[in-house]
């Protein structure tokens, strides 16, 4: 099927054999997952974002060690297969101490976003049921 579409000149310009609006009929959630699954680099940003969400779910299992125990042998120590980012100068596992930071963070920015919505709604019932000089300030 071939498509006629008109520059800004007037002149008729022939596409080549592609449907001229291919997503028609779609829903707009599918339509937007079908564009974010073409974008490759979102695809992987995505996997990585899970892959960290779900170390951070998981952090008493991924972590090998304690991130609260001290061990004075190893001060300072570089990466290693029982320390695998190395140890900070008080002994203590780096990569256990991110992944359980990792918890926390995730954990306060689900909080806040919980806490954002909740006040934006009762804002939006408030302007919906009340209106007035809400509304009415455009």
């Amino acid at each position: 099927m071939t498509a006629v579409l008109s520059d800004t000149s007037g002149q008729n310009v022939t596409t080549p054999d592609a449907p001229l609006f291919p997503a028609r009929g779609l829903s707009p959630t599918r339509r937007m997952i079908r564009r974010f699954r073409r974008n490759r680099l979102a695809v992987i940003s995505l996997g990585i974002l899970f892959f960290i969400a779900l170390a951070a779910i998981l952090a008493d299992w991924v972590a090998l060690q304690s991130p609260y125990s001290v061990d004075l042998m190893n001060l300072r120590k570089p990466p290693s297969p029982t320390h695998w980012l190395g140890t900070d100068p008080s002994g203590r596992d780096v990569f256990a101490r991110v992944v359980h930071g990792a918890r926390v963070s995730l954990a306060v920015g689900i909080l806040s976003v919980l806490l954002y919505v909740a006040i934006g709604t009762f804002l939006g019932l408030l302007s919906g049921f009340y209106g007035g000089w809400i509304v009415s300030s455009q």
